[in-house]
């Protein structure tokens, strides 16, 4: 297997693809590459990549197989920039089992999206793609795709309503999306589009989804999940502001989304938290939320409540062992029709209730200190929770915390006698006599 070389300083296409004689184009040749092969794209060194201008779309057709992928990233440390001539796709990947490595995709605000990811078993890894002027910057219609370790940013839509980063779409099957900062896209960071049928399970794992100070107000949320199951885990969401055409949440659940799950996340500086609008089964734990601007209603219809949780419909959400800071206005709010759970959190500093419906929400074993209103409950602490350093964002629990052992079992994992309340599980269990701290498992006096 040999490596076929690429350099867009080449005088013409007519190459032989090797180290001394490449091909001028990416889009001429990829197709002829065999599994396990890799195409090396010459760039630049020294911080200012190569601009690599394809005459039209990178159309990938060719088929990897399962341990031996096809390639194309640069040639060792080399940077390229990616570019396309006109309003057309960067490039569109129909092949399955294609590597794409170390590029970055400029679109330059011209029409059409950066990538299309309609093959199987496919990764896009250490990439940056940006200005992109369609409904997405990378659209996914393939099973079992990886999106790892890029930057996807500043998309936007001179035509339709907004441009989504990430825009899993049909029935897709399973999507990756870890380690990526997702930001000042004029729609939302990832969106999963309705499908007639089949299914769609998309995780995002450790990323940033953010807006900017400059543009909030400007986009929708940090996700829109209208299908299929949503799984957000371990990421940082901040900057979401309501608009004529957004609610301002971090996260939207409605039309036909199947399960949500957002866990260890920490949310901040946001209009509000998260939406609950359909039949979904939404799970929301071990997450902080603070720091939030919200107004009681929608300012559009003054009919939506913006708070922490705004759940209606016929939505079935369980919110457990979270920790909520600082909401100065609505914390709560239901429809009188939804289903929502809350056991093991902490609330402090925040507003009211905005309940339609006493029958709506279910509360237990929750620490409510210093908010306007609360929901009673068997097991609740009213007393200072005692979060280490709120102001500096350090929401762990002191030793000597009410909230220690004060929780219910959840079946999620704890130290001590009973669960903690909050986000975090302490160091420190309450014994009979000692309060004990836990090192690698070993519990210490």
């Amino acid at each position: 297997m040999a490596d076929v070389y690429v350099d867009i300083d080449a005088t013409d296409d007519t190459g032989a693809g090797t180290f001394g004689d490449p091909f001028k184009y990416i889009r001429t040749h990829i197709n002829s590459l065999s599994a396990g092969e890799k195409m090396l794209v010459r760039g630049d060194t020294g911080g200012t990549p190569k601009v690599h201008t394809e005459t039209d779309t990178v159309d990938i057709t060719v088929n990897g197989t399962s341990g031996n992928e096809i390639t194309i990233q640069p040639y060792l440390t080399e940077e390229v920039e990616l570019r396309v001539s006109g309003s057309v796709t960067l490039m569109d990947v129909t092949g399955d089992y294609i590597i794409i490595d170390g590029f970055e995709f400029n679109k330059q605000d011209n029409r059409r999206p950066c990538l299309d990811m309609d093959g199987d078993n496919g990764q896009l890894i250490n990439c940056e793609l940006y200005d992109a002027d369609w409904d997405y910057i990378i659209g996914v219609t393939g099973n079992n795709n990886l999106i790892d370790n890029c930057i996807i940013h500043d998309g936007i839509n001179t035509v339709g309503p907004g441009c989504h980063g990430v825009h899993p779409r049909g029935a897709c099957g399973t999507l990756t999306i870890s380690n990526c900062d997702i930001y000042d896209n004029l729609a939302d960071c990832i969106q999963t589009q309705e499908a007639g049928s089949g299914s769609m399970v998309v995780v995002v794992d450790t990323c940033n989804l953010y807006i900017t100070a400059a543009l909030q107000g400007t986009a929708e949320n940090a996700f829109d999940h209208k299908y299929g199951d949503l799984t957000i885990r371990n990421c940082t969401i901040w900057g979401w502001r309501d608009t004529s055409t957004s609610l301002g949440v971090f996260g939207n659940s409605h039309r036909n989304s199947t399960t949500l799950l957002v866990e260890d996340c920490t949310v901040y500086d946001c209009t509000a938290g998260i939406r609950t609008a359909s039949s979904a089964v939404v799970t929301i734990q071990n997450n902080v939320l603070y720091g939030f601007s919200n107004s009681t209603t929608d300012p559009g219809s003054g009919a939506i409540v913006y708070a922490a949780i705004v759940s209606y419909g016929s939505s079935v959400t369980t919110a457990e062992n979270n920790t909520f800071y600082n909401f100065p206005e609505a914390i709560i709010g239901t429809d009188g029709s939804a289903n929502l759970t809350l056991t093991n959190n902490i609330f402090e500093n925040c507003g009211t209730v905005e309940e339609l419906s006493s029958t709506a929400v279910t509360a237990s074993y929750n620490c409510w200190y210093n908010c306007t209103h609360t929901i009673s409950g068997t097991g609740d602490v009213t007393t200072d929770p005692l979060l280490t350093d709120p102001g500096s964002a350090v929401f762990t629990l002191q030793k000597g915390s009410p909230c220690i052992d004060a929780g219910i079992d959840v079946s999620l994992p704890y130290n001590g006698s009973a669960p903690d309340m909050g986000a975090f599980e302490s160091d420190y269990s309450v014994g009979s006599m000692f309060m004990f701290k836990n090192l690698g498992g070993v519990l210490i006096k």
